[in-house]
């Protein structure tokens, strides 16, 4: 078995849920917020515009807050 399909399975049985659906999702969900700012028409008919690299500098930073957050508590935990 592939060492991936092995960690999927894995954190299903784990976590009692098919993480690869769950995954998928995000994805998609993310995939669909970036498509109403850079496919046409929708940036227009939203009136959004497009993020900068600085911009999107900062939303990878505030997202990064959380994992790391939670890194560190689960290290002083343990």
């Amino acid at each position: 078995m592939d060492p991936v399909d092995r960690a999927v399975n894995e954190a299903a049985q784990r976590f009692g849920t098919d993480v690869a659906k769950e995954a998928a999702a995000v994805v998609l969900s993310a995939g669909l917020q970036i498509a109403t700012m850079y496919v046409e028409p929708l940036p227009q008919l939203l009136r959004v515009t497009p993020l900068g690299t600085g911009e999107w500098m900062m939303v990878a930073a505030c997202a990064a807050v959380p994992a790391i957050v939670g890194q560190l508590l689960k290290l002083r935990a343990s």
